[in-house]
């Protein structure tokens, strides 16, 4: 009876460890650093309230007529420039982002511009994809 509950958590621990990463990705940056980012989207940062109030209208109605929301539609708005730092910051997961820069960490500012928007457009690639196929007359 005991060996079963531990193989059975034991499955749960393999489990979880394979889908985080799943998750997961090597991202080279523009900069030279390899940073460790995972799966988000635009969902993520509208559940956890991180998207500009100024954007919140235009993201709803994109994803009532397109389905998935193409996040550089934004790039002409004053929120896209929150909506890529908050992106970088759901995202990266190595190095980690904290308020001081170590040995083990880097601090959000040290993060260039270029490199953010590489991080942005890595969370966007799955829209990018299908804009092809959308773009198509049936």
């Amino acid at each position: 009876m005991i060996e079963n509950v531990e193989q059975s958590q034991r499955a749960r621990r393999e489990n979880l460890a394979a889908w985080r990463a799943s998750r997961n990705h090597e991202l080279p940056l523009p900069s030279g650093l390899v940073v460790l980012v995972r799966d988000a989207s635009i969902m993520d940062l509208v559940i956890n309230g991180n998207v500009p109030q100024t954007l919140m209208s235009m993201i709803v109605d994109a994803a009532k007529t397109d389905g998935a929301v193409d996040l550089s539609k934004f790039s002409g708005d004053n929120g896209f420039g929150i909506l890529v730092t908050e992106m970088t910051k759901i995202c990266v997961v190595d190095p980690p982002i904290a308020d001081f820069a170590d040995d083990d960490h880097i601090r959000l500012d040290e993060i260039s511009g270029a490199d953010r928007m590489a991080i942005f457009q890595h969370a966007n690639r799955e829209v990018e994809q299908v804009k092809s196929f959308r773009s198509k007359p049936r």
